[in-house]
Order: C-alpha cells, then sequence, then structure tokens
C-alpha cells in the first residue's frame, strides 16, 4: 500500500508542476484601428493597430463570435481589451467597443465611456 501512496503523491505533485509552467499572458485594453479582417475555416480574426503608440506594430486578433465579427469594420477605431502570450503570435479578443464620442445616436448620450457592439464568446 505504501507504494500506491508515492505513485499517487508523485502523480500530483508532476501535475502541480506542469500545470505551473505554462507562459504569462498579458491583457491590455486600448485603442485600435482595424487594418484587415477575415476568416478561415469558421475562425474569425481582425489585424489591428494601436495608433496610439509609437511603433504602429500590426497584430492579429482571434475572434470568437462571429456576430462580433460582423460588426467590426476595417478602417475604424474601437476601444478594445485583447489577452496575448506575444504580439508577435495571436492575441484574442475579450471585449471590443466603439468609442464614446462615435455613434452616439442624435439627441442620446452614450452610456458611460463607450457603446458595447460585441463581445467575444456570444
Amino acid at each position: 500500500m505504501g507504494k500506491w501512496k508515492a505513485v499517487v503523491l508523485m502523480a500530483c505533485l508532476a501535475s502541480i508542476l506542469a500545470s505551473g509552467c505554462s507562459e504569462p499572458t498579458t491583457n491590455t485594453a486600448s485603442y485600435i484601428k482595424i487594418t484587415d479582417k477575415g476568416s478561415t475555416d469558421n475562425r474569425y480574426w481582425a489585424k489591428a493597430i494601436d495608433p496610439y503608440s509609437g511603433g504602429l506594430q500590426e497584430f492579429q486578433l482571434t475572434i470568437d463570435s462571429r456576430s462580433t465579427w460582423n460588426l467590426i469594420e476595417v478602417d475604424q477605431e474601437y476601444f478594445a481589451s485583447y489577452e496575448y502570450v506575444s504580439l508577435d503570435e495571436n492575441a484574442e479578443l475579450l471585449n471590443i467597443q466603439y468609442p464614446a464620442d462615435e455613434r452616439a445616436e442624435p439627441d442620446h448620450e452614450a452610456p458611460e465611456a463607450s457603446r458595447s457592439i460585441g463581445m467575444a464568446g456570444e
């Protein structure tokens, strides 16, 4: 019975160590400008830049929801949050909204900071 407990303990320790070895992800919220969008095998993506950063590095966002992807327009600016390990690889879109001063209905104010156009996963 002692061998059995040792094997179970080693398996538990190995799984704990393996789960802690993933690369750290970065969550970012910034203004982005969509430069291109497309789909491949029912996977939706958009290419974007942060127009207010110095480098203007283009990166690709993966989008989980087709309805969100349909609402995103090329050459438009949005406020978005996204998660990535490296911007050289794909970033996952978490939330995207119109900026507060755009798309407001006449005689109505945009609620709080911005109006949501969709969220990944809808």
